[in-house]
């Protein structure tokens, strides 16, 4: 198995490493985060916490849903811990997030600046190789949101408001996901918005990872000058430190392609280092190895630093997602719990505020690339060899012109008397019945029969099938195939 499908089917306990197995050692990690959730965070921890006892709902105004808050009225937050699992269970950390692109890879909706709710996903299973108590801390966990929602059953039970649609919990089975009455085994943890539009980037594009700089004018001209030097100008230290600013490190010019994806004249990235990187700087999302291509067209969007951090507590910058929070990474995450109203359905989401890494992985993964949008082929090698070639002439001398004089009795072919065929009239004299009889009816009984196999069940249904998904698939309205076959002559 290569290392991208390692990383993309990961689950805790597949990746057999030393690294990870020094975690449930005596005194290791594994105890630590015991230590953690059983002593010093009690009721701060959601393994350790009773919907209803230590927390109640709590309505937000404007909005569509609701929270909750602690009973003495302070905001409700709690800290979870678990493990990365891979994509095919709902992690979603490349620069596309959880923006759905749609069913057609051919023509995959692109990220746009008005697509601001672009959040990251990270789904956090039990940890590889737990000790037993640290597996009781993470059922407790479990156990904490699947209270949860019976404790917003019960009042929904009291109100009269029970959800047509039912609810999507934060927590589910990974082999399972679509089944509430399935024992949960992971919890979906749902970031920050990861890209925000500036004010000031509706008017031009950004350049650099620092605010654009006002155009030239008279007055943003105007320099120092040194006293009696006659109108001299002179350099002051502002000056001279943005000079080379502008020339070295300035990012390489952009232009958008023909297919609406921005493209640079050189390779050369500049990031951001030291104070330039803290909670809420903004960067350019170009810096991120896999953005570009077909599936983005945003314009004056910005990347936005979340409050992650690894075990130095230095942030992570999000294009070290793929590298620092690959699958196999054991995190603890400070959280606050929503619950959204759409169409009759309850959707929880567990936010995450800030994100800190407890042990790292070494699950092998792949540098993330840009998608690379499949080109249509109309036909392949197959198709190539199955046009061209031409087939022989078998049919012999059936093709030749009979004779219009009739053979002599010397002449027939002798033929057993219980195979005798009657011979082909050769002049016009006889009813017309007898004409159709002898030259048409062969020829329309096989027209209808193969127009009948056409029809079978199996055909239709097997057509059909094919006409349905395809029709999912491009998500166009077109319609079923009737089945008829093509009627064939000799």
């Amino acid at each position: 198995m290569s290392s991208l499908d390692t990383a993309f089917y990961y689950r805790p306990g597949d990746h057999d490493s030393e690294l990870l197995m020094l975690r449930r050692h005596d005194n290791g990690l594994y105890d630590y985060v015991v230590g953690l959730i059983t002593n010093r965070m009690e009721k701060s921890a959601l393994a350790n916490m009773t919907p209803g006892e230590d927390f109640v709902r709590a309505i937000r105004p404007a909005s569509r849903g609701y929270g909750y808050m602690e009973k003495d009225g302070r905001p409700f937050n709690c800290n979870v811990f678990g493990e990365i699992l891979g994509p095919r269970y709902g992690t979603l950390m490349t620069a596309r997030y959880n923006h759905f692109p749609g069913e057609d890879r051919f023509n995959p909706i692109p990220l746009r600046d008005s697509n601001r709710s672009t959040k990251g996903i990270i789904v956090i299973g039990c940890p590889s190789f737990a000790t037993p108590m640290l597996a009781d801390a993470w059922y407790n966990q479990l156990t904490t949101a699947v209270q949860l929602r019976e404790y917003d059953a019960m009042w929904e039970r009291e109100t009269g408001s029970v959800p047509r649609a039912g609810a999507k919990e934060f927590v589910k089975n990974t082999d399972n996901p679509k089944d509430p009455d399935v024992e949960p085994d992971c919890m979906v943890l749902t970031g920050p918005p990861m890209y925000m539009v500036p004010p000031q980037g509706t008017q031009s594009l950004p350049t650099s990872n620092t605010p654009s700089e006002p155009p030239a004018s008279p007055r943003n001209n105007m320099k120092k000058r040194r006293i009696g030097s006659s109108g001299e100008s002179i350099s002051v230290k502002n000056e001279t430190q943005k000079a080379p600013t502008s020339s070295s490190t300035g990012p390489p010019t952009s232009s958008i392609s023909s297919s609406g994806s921005k493209t640079t004249a050189s390779s050369l990235k500049v990031y951001p280092s030291g104070d330039q990187i803290f909670v809420g700087a903004t960067y350019d999302p170009r810096l991120q190895l896999d953005y570009g291509g077909q599936g983005f067209a945003q314009v004056h969007a910005r990347l936005v630093q979340p409050d992650f951090r690894d075990v130095s507590q230095r942030l992570i910058c999000p294009w070290e997602f793929y590298d620092k929070l690959r699958p196999g990474t054991l995190i603890m995450a400070n959280i606050d719990i929503s619950v959204f109203i759409i169409e009759g359905r309850k959707i929880y989401h567990a936010n995450i505020l800030s994100l800190r890494v407890l042990g790292d992985s070494d699950v092998p993964v792949d540098k993330p690339r840009p998608f690379q949008t499949p080109s249509v082929v109309p036909s392949g090698p197959s198709g190539d060899s199955f046009n061209n070639f031409e087939i022989p002439d078998f049919r012999g001398n059936t093709d030749e012109t009979e004779p219009d004089t009739p053979l002599s009795d010397s002449q027939q072919p002798a033929t057993p008397a219980t195979h005798a065929q009657p011979s082909r009239p050769t002049t016009s004299s006889g009813s017309s019945s007898d004409t159709i009889d002898d030259t048409g009816t062969s020829d329309l009984q096989e027209e209808t029969f193969v127009d009948l196999a056409m029809l079978t069940d199996d055909v239709l249904t097997d057509f059909d099938v094919v006409d349905v998904d395809s029709d999912k698939q491009n998500g166009s309205a077109k319609g079923k195939g009737k089945g008829k076959g093509k009627k064939t002559s000799r």
